[in-house]
């Protein structure tokens, strides 16, 4: 082969892939705008595009497993995480996507330990944002399981700033919620006991009207003007006896709780603990916690129409709580509304994938 015709290739080779770079960039472009639009389906063919052409790099493995874990196919996003970290094992927020999928696969721990590797080895090339993303995580279990987390995983304690707390906080809610069951059950004590003496009063009444029948009948010779007139006089009579016994039964200080009927002794046990939190007139923040710990307890003796009035009076001090949406989003699950379940979860300013996963 000549001189000139092994030019005349190479400049041929080197149009040939000039022009593929040219049609790569297009390709990867197009593949930007998809992920911005989140448009992921359309994206996993742009990928496989990229791959057709030789154009692998590891941000286009991790926009495919993204992809696929936007599109609900976890198997696949797993597969792609892993060649993202086989071709990259820095890459950030494969890693938390791999953490993500180990919660939403049941596997907590895992997820955790992904969690607590990152926070160990990259915590300070951590953007505020990827840091929001992880709190708004891990902080679900902070909360729920703080004495695993403190044992298990310190740097997650460390990042939620669990390992130097002390426990008083926590203990005083407990025992603040001990001291309101205590309340409650006294309460409905005193319902039961206000219930028994007024059907007493009932029992008595309706004696008395047999009395005054039996009165009427011995009088059937008189008028029957002067029979109703006695019947009046005697019903009259038990009718203020059975109220001042009733107003005696119920008579208690104001500081006690009132007695409620049996079919509402959820909403006294709730208005008690509301009573009780807005005694401790502390801020919002703090006002949140309590109203939501409070239905934690109601929600675990299965008083799920008290833990409703408690979540809902934490909204009103503030509609975009995300924890407080999320636990009345699974409150309403397990009440059978599935429809406000997901209007609440709706609500939530940033995504939860397993709460959406379990309302799905």
């Amino acid at each position: 082969m000549g001189k000139a015709s092994r030019h005349m290739k190479k400049k041929q080779k080197n149009k040939e892939e000039q022009a593929i770079n040219v049609a790569n960039r297009e390709t990867e472009e197009k593949l930007r705008e998809q992920m911005e639009h989140g448009e992921y389906e359309k994206a996993i063919e742009t990928i496989a595009e990229l791959v057709q052409a030789g154009d692998v790099k590891p941000e286009f493995m991790y926009d495919a497993a993204y992809s696929y874990f936007m599109a609900g196919d976890y198997d696949r996003s797993a597969n792609w995480v892993t060649n993202t970290l086989t071709a990259d094992p820095g890459h950030i927020d494969a890693r938390i996507l791999l953490a993500r999928l180990c919660i939403l696969q049941d596997r907590p721990d895992d997820g955790l330990a992904v969690f607590d590797f990152i926070l160990e080895n990259y915590g300070t090339a951590l953007s505020d944002e990827k840091k929001e993303e992880i709190e708004e995580i891990v902080a679900f279990y902070g909360r729920n399981e703080k004495a695993k987390i403190v044992r298990d995983y310190p740097h997650i304690a460390k990042f939620l700033h669990l390992d130097g707390e002390k426990a008083e906080p926590e203990d005083k809610a407990a025992a603040l919620l001990s001291s309101l069951k205590a309340k409650v059950a006294e309460a409905s004590e005193k319902a039961a006991q206000v219930k028994e003496q007024a059907a007493a009063v009932k029992d008595k009444a309706v004696e008395a009207v047999a009395d005054a029948a039996d009165a009427a009948a011995d009088a059937a010779a008189k008028k029957p003007a002067d029979i109703l007139q006695a019947l009046r006089a005697k019903l009259a009579e038990v009718k203020e006896e059975a109220g001042e016994k009733i107003a005696e039964a119920v008579s208690k200080p104001a500081a006690e709780p009132k007695a409620a009927p049996q079919d509402s002794e959820s909403h006294t046990a709730a208005e008690v603990m509301l009573r009780e939190v807005e005694a401790q007139n502390t801020g919002a923040a703090r006002k949140i916690e309590m109203l939501n710990s409070f239905a934690g307890g109601l929600y675990l003796e299965r008083d799920l129409k008290g833990a409703e009035l408690l979540l809902s009076e934490a909204l009103k001090t503030d509609t975009q709580s995300d924890y407080t949406l999320r636990n009345m989003a699974l409150l309403q699950l397990e009440m059978g509304n599935r429809e406000k379940a997901l209007k609440f979860a709706s609500l939530m300013r940033h995504a939860d994938f397993l709460l959406l996963r379990t309302l799905r």
